[in-house]
């Protein structure tokens, strides 16, 4: 009898150790994971906010501002076509990434409207009704400018030009 009233107090101690072993063990994971999931939103929130400074900040330093300048009211000019006289219509602008292109543009615009007039005058009319030719006018129209600015002093370049109106009649 004295076996049988040892067990059941041995097995009631059993049964103790092994829910406290089972109560630090879900403690211990609870707080694990509670440190987990703290450090996991501490990087996702820290982290997004420095990368997205520092992308903000590349763009700045690396693409200035496109500025695009208008190079005065439309061009019209005369295009013999055989024995017919034709005429082209053009709205022309163009645009750079420096401010004092801007200002040099504006300084020398009756210089820069005489050549292009000059430019677009020697053009042939059949020419200029292909999108090949209207490419060729505008590179013909680039160089021209920076060429001009060049001359000038001009501490920079045009990058594009663009024809905001084309017509030919």
């Amino acid at each position: 009898m004295a076996d049988e009233e040892n067990a059941p107090e041995g097995g009631e101690e059993g049964d103790g150790k092994a829910g406290k072993k089972k109560i630090f063990i879900i403690a211990g994971i609870v707080v694990v994971l509670l440190i987990a999931g703290g450090a996991g939103a501490w990087f996702i929130m820290s982290g997004g906010d420095e990368e997205a400074e520092a992308e903000t900040a590349e763009v700045e330093v690396v693409v200035p501002a496109v500025t695009y300048i208008s190079l005065g009211d439309k061009y019209v000019v005369t295009l013999q076509d055989g024995k017919r006289q034709r005429y082209l219509q053009a709205e022309i602008s163009a645009s750079t990434r420096n401010a004092e292109v801007v200002d040099a543009m504006a300084a020398h615009a009756p210089l820069v409207r005489a050549k292009l007039i000059e430019l677009l005058g020697a053009q042939e009319f059949g020419a200029l009704r292909t999108d090949e030719g209207r490419q060729a006018l505008r590179d013909s129209l680039l160089t021209q400018v920076n060429t001009l600015l060049l001359a000038e002093g001009a501490p920079g370049e045009v990058e594009q030009i663009f024809f905001t109106d084309f017509v030919l009649q």
